[in-house]
């Protein structure tokens, strides 16, 4: 194999790593205050905060747009390091559509969010 042929794969080896990567990577490892998040892929977007009440208790709210006329849902994904087996999402489906929330997660001050298409 020539050199050039190891580099074009290299490269596209590269592109397709940074792009799985970027589409599975979590859009935050958060913990409570910190201000907004943001957050966006080809054909949705979001933004969010979290704040920890007396409780012990996680409060995420803010919105999930959908951005694209591509048939899927834009969904907020939420994952829990204190609680692995439980997982939720909030959804907006149809280009244009927001959906506001505010969510009370219990018993725990972490959340891994990923904002993905489905």
């Amino acid at each position: 194999m020539g050199r050039k042929s190891v580099t074009s794969m290299l490269a596209a080896l590269a592109v397709a790593t940074g792009l799985l990567t970027a589409a599975t990577a979590p859009a935050a490892a958060d913990t409570c205050g910190g201000g907004a998040r943001n957050s966006s892929v080809d054909g949705a977007s979001a933004r969010y905060w979290l704040h920890c009440n007396e409780g012990g208790n996680l409060i995420v709210w803010g919105w999930v747009d959908d951005t694209a006329m591509d048939g899927k849902c834009a969904e907020l994904f939420f994952r829990f390091p204190d609680n692995p087996n439980y997982t939720t999402t909030e959804r907006a489906c149809g280009s244009g559509e927001r959906n506001n929330f505010r969510r009370v997660f219990h018993d725990t001050r972490r959340a891994n969010i990923y904002l993905r298409l489905n």
